[in-house]
């Protein structure tokens, strides 16, 4: 007991005494300040992301759109559908020699990410754009609903494309990109 008492003693003496419950809050308050900034520019960072994400995904699905027309026979159009407020976008397939447009693909966007009001691609008088429009059926053979605000983006086998630009939103963010489609080369342009 007495060995006890003297290293109290010893303790006591030099001064050193620990942390207050007051110094022990204010410690954790700051930290739980810091873990709470931190948490929120995670978020942020991870929505700038999936923005960032999905343009480059919309630009990379159409390149490949532009290839496979390319690549394969010639009266086969290939295209994307946008229909706004969708969180996806959806691949066609038009066949002009027995009038079909089907959907052999549907590509999901990022978190958050939807097709913004604003998106307009000029379809000037372009057969596959006004019968997908009507007769879009989809792998299951179902129809697709809500046509009025869905947009068309197709390329042609002699490299040209639907002109216009395709915008997205993100909604957490409130912020918006945009992929443009230049109707002459049927180029693709993230901006």
């Amino acid at each position: 007991m007495n060995l006890y008492l003297a290293e109290r003693r010893a303790f006591l003496r030099s001064g050193e005494r620990g942390f207050t419950l007051i110094e022990l809050l204010v410690a954790m308050s700051i930290m739980s300040v810091l873990f709470t900034l931190g948490a929120l520019a995670i978020r942020q960072f991870w929505f700038v992301r999936a923005l960032s994400g999905s343009q480059d995904q919309i630009a990379t699905q159409l390149r490949q759109i532009q290839q496979r027309v390319v690549a394969e026979t010639h009266p086969l159009v290939y295209g994307a559908r946008f229909h706004v407020g969708d969180k996806t976008m959806s691949l066609v397939r038009f066949d002009p020699e027995t009038n079909t447009c089907r959907q052999y693909q549907t590509v999901e966007l990022g978190t958050g990410v939807e097709i913004a009001v604003g998106t307009d691609v000029t379809s000037d008088s372009t057969e596959p754009h006004i019968f997908c429009s009507a007769n879009l059926t989809l792998p299951g053979g179902g129809a697709v609903s809500n046509r009025s605000t869905s947009e068309y983006v197709f390329f042609f086998a002699r490299g040209n494309g639907t002109p216009g630009t395709i915008t997205i939103r993100s909604t957490p963010l409130d912020r918006t990109e945009s992929v443009q489609i230049a109707g002459i080369t049927g180029r693709v342009i993230e901006g």
